[in-house]
């Protein structure tokens, strides 16, 4: 079980389900109004049969996790060149529900039917540009998300039922491209 959090500034918004209901108290900010960095949080999880097992954040071209968290996060984030500390962008809840984690549950068939969503590399363009397709075989659009390693270098796609979509990924290093639906990791794929 996992759910995503993107920060809008200091504005924590949910990406996907949120079936722990866990929700987001910025404790630590600049507190600019529009221009609002967020760099420590407090959470709750609404949901008394889940617990929270870790939390990924990502900042600048950072990211710290918390195992075991206690429900107060304090980040360290490097914003890179000049030793100055990152704001919040991103969040990730990984939790478990009644002592089950994510490989035991499944969303009523939704893993399932994941089954029938693959991506693929299907060329390197341009030195360090490679591009990559998401089939997604099943009858309904989906829309997914995908990352590069632990990397903030993300975006989403709409693919429709029965199509396929491709995307672009720049990178000079090798690593991993990971697709998610719902928070939830359906496919990876390796580049170098």
């Amino acid at each position: 079980m996992s759910a995503i959090f993107n920060f809008d500034g200091c504005e924590p918004v949910l990406e996907g389900d949120n079936e722990c209901d866990i929700s987001i108290t910025v404790t630590e900010s600049n507190d600019e109004g529009d221009e609002c960095e967020a760099f420590s949080f407090t959470y709750d999880v609404g949901n008394p049969d889940c617990s929270i097992a870790t939390i990924r954040v990502f900042g600048g071209d950072d990211f710290q996790d918390f195992d075991d968290p206690d429900g107060t996060i304090e980040t360290e984030l490097e914003a890179g060149q000049g030793g100055q500390q990152a704001a919040i962008s991103n969040v990730r809840f990984c939790a478990t529900v009644n002592g089950m984690d994510d490989d035991e549950m499944d969303d009523d068939g939704m893993d399932d039917e994941m089954d029938n969503v693959d991506l693929q590399l299907v060329s390197k363009k341009d030195g360090h540009k490679y591009e990559l397709e998401i089939t997604n075989g099943t009858d309904h659009d989906i829309k997914f998300s995908w990352g590069l390693d632990d990397t903030r270098h993300g975006g989403k796609v709409t693919v429709d039922g029965e199509s396929s979509e491709t995307f672009h990924v720049d990178t000079d290093e090798e690593g991993t491209v990971y697709l998610y639906h719902d928070g939830d990791q359906v496919d990876s794929v390796d580049v170098e």
